[in-house]
């Protein structure tokens, strides 16, 4: 039996990284930071990190997926 989209534990993991990225990108504070003082050079690995938690944890959730996901 197919469950509804919102039960989805892959969906609100997707929508948590694509909030994570967003702000990665962009939060002005990363800037302000910089311009504070603070070494650029953290602000790729920070950005790199959420795209391997991304792809880390799609595969994750698609290896424990059970049943299918339907939108109604």
């Amino acid at each position: 039996m197919a469950k509804p989209w919102w039960k989805s534990k892959t969906f609100w993991f997707n929508v948590l990284m694509a909030v994570a990225a967003v702000a990665a990108q962009l939060t002005p504070i990363i800037d302000d930071l910089v311009a504070a003082g603070y070494d650029a050079d953290w602000v790729a690995p920070v950005r790199a990190a959420i795209a391997f938690v991304t792809i880390i944890g799609n595969v994750i959730l698609r290896a424990v997926t059970t049943g299918p996901v339907t939108l109604r």
